[in-house]
């Protein structure tokens, strides 16, 4: 499970502007040995939404800890493939 979220890049090459979209798959971040489980607090940036990179994009709380999940680089969100709780 992850949330999507796709950058456009640009760069040119002999005059000409080449671009691209991609899309990456942002995972839960590691919470620790002892952190089993945890549910979607809230989701911070819907669907698109533009994003930077390190943007929170959303929070997963456990019994013990609130985890920011954070956007890898910037982009759009394009899709959220959870529900909140």
């Amino acid at each position: 499970r992850g949330l999507m979220a796709s950058a456009r890049t640009s760069s040119s090459f002999n005059n000409m502007v080449v671009a691209r979209t991609f899309a990456t798959r942002i995972e839960v971040p590691a919470m620790g040995d002892s952190i089993t489980e945890g549910s979607i607090a809230s989701i911070d940036k819907p669907a698109g939404s533009q994003v930077a990179a390190d943007d929170i994009i959303a929070q997963i709380e456990t019994d013990k800890v609130t985890i920011d999940v954070r956007a890898p680089e910037s982009g759009t969100v394009t899709e959220i493939m959870v529900e909140e709780g």
